[in-house]
């Protein structure tokens, strides 16, 4: 029985979710939210508003241009980051940008 709760502790303390970058780096460009743009202010508020396994991912070009994704509703945090990282990136390919996305939620 008491390696029972030893296995419990482990196999949860593996579930530690990966931090965003907001919360690894907080004064990174990516995450003053006061340089957003309306169409990502708008974005966000409707992600804050959903629940459960989500993610944002944010991508800011040199010269001001913003392009995000972001998934909800998955069955694991490491899916919806996966998802919203992708359709961050599909954003900034259509638009051949150099720039990265960053998990910011």
């Amino acid at each position: 029985m008491k390696y029972l709760s030893i296995g419990i502790v482990l196999l949860l303390t593996g579930c530690q979710a990966t931090p965003t970058l907001c919360e690894v780096e907080p004064n990174t460009l990516l995450c003053d939210s006061s340089s957003y743009n309306v169409a990502t202010v708008n974005a966000l508020t409707i992600f804050e508003s959903r629940a459960g396994r989500k993610a944002f991912a944010l991508g800011k070009t040199y010269n001001g241009g913003e392009f995000y994704g972001f998934s909800e509703g998955y069955s694991s945090q490491s899916k919806a980051n996966k998802r919203a990282l992708d359709e961050c990136k599909k954003r900034l390919t259509k638009y051949d940008s150099n720039a990265q996305c960053g998990l910011i939620r």
